[in-house]
């Protein structure tokens, strides 16, 4: 395992949700706090958002909310599901094997017995599960995945812990080394890997990726060599259903924002202030990017200080 070191000032120390974009949030949530225990702590109106900053034209009307497990806040990243009203969601096919980009969401649990038993699906019936056999911080554990309403994947691996935990973010990619030099640009550095694995369904290369600051979450890159590599079709703008972006928390984002913006495989945008409606927070100073394999990063103004118990 490598060992980390500090993150370069001003760029990402923590991670704070991952989000997904869904057609029926009550249907979401319904799902990750039927399977996994997590539970709504924040939900945020927008009425009359402004969509330039995701490539939609006009107003939006969008309707939040962010789960977490057990750990809550500050301690766990979050699941950001967000119900777009107006534009309704854009609907997009699930990502499979061989696809690049954000392919599915995972947890860590203390074991796989009774999952893909219950009623998982969006009228309680049962969601069909898979043996997940992509490795995990470089290792191979026992492993299951299943599909969410709007079809995103969810990873399940086995740990020795007692308790469920968003654990890791799966990224396709094009080309691994170059994917990992662009999120190092970011802070992210070898938690395990780069390795090739080989099992009867895929063959991949692979590599761990993790801050420092908080290793308790970690980006699964792979660059698939069997099958074949097929980019999935972008999404084009900030509603389109499933996996949408990662949020990550530095301590400055007009540093941050000038760091990055002759960084090789990155698109950076500009820093912007957005309201948050109904929650505890004003608002917040965001920088939204595009990187490589069209994955969307999302640098949000928050100090360490606020994420200072993560392990």
């Amino acid at each position: 395992m490598t060992q980390m070191t500090t993150e370069r000032s001003g760029l990402a120390h923590g991670i704070l949700h991952c989000n997904i974009n869904t057609v029926g949030v009550s249907a979401s949530h319904d799902f990750y706090a039927g399977l996994l225990g997590l539970t709504r702590r924040m939900r945020t109106l927008t009425p009359a958002g402004d969509g330039a900053m995701l490539g939609i034209d006009g107003n939006t009307d969008s309707e939040t909310w962010f789960l977490y497990d057990e750990r809550g806040p500050r301690v766990a990243p979050a699941l950001e599901l967000v119900q777009w009203n107006s534009p309704a969601v854009a609907r997009r096919s699930a990502p499979g094997p061989g696809h690049t980009g954000l392919l599915a969401v995972g947890f860590r649990v203390p074991s796989l017995e009774g999952f893909g038993l219950r009623g998982l699906g969006p009228d309680g019936a049962s969601a069909p599960a898979e043996r997940c056999v992509l490795p995990y911080r470089g290792e191979r554990h026992h492993g299951m995945r299943v599909s969410d309403p709007d079809g995103v994947p969810v990873e399940l691996v086995q740990h020795a812990e007692d308790r469920t935990v968003l654990s890791h973010l799966r990224i396709g990619c094009h080309d691994l080394a170059r994917s990992s030099a662009c999120y190092a640009a970011l802070g992210f550095q070898e938690v395990a890997g780069p390795s090739r694995v080989e099992t009867p369904e895929a063959e991949v290369s692979t590599v761990s990726l993790g801050l420092s600051q908080d290793p308790s979450f970690t980006l699964e890159l792979v660059e698939w060599r069997r099958p074949v590599k097929v980019t999935r079709p972008s999404a084009d703008a900030g509603n389109a259903q499933g996996l949408y972006r990662i949020a990550l928390g530095c301590e400055d984002v007009k540093e941050a924002h000038s760091a990055l913006l002759d960084t090789p495989g990155w698109q950076v945008g500009e820093p912007l202030w957005v309201p948050m409606p109904g929650s505890p927070l004003p608002g917040l100073t965001v920088l939204f990017m595009t990187g490589p394999d069209e994955v969307v990063v999302e640098l949000v103004e928050r100090p360490a200080t606020a994420l200072a118990h993560r392990s």
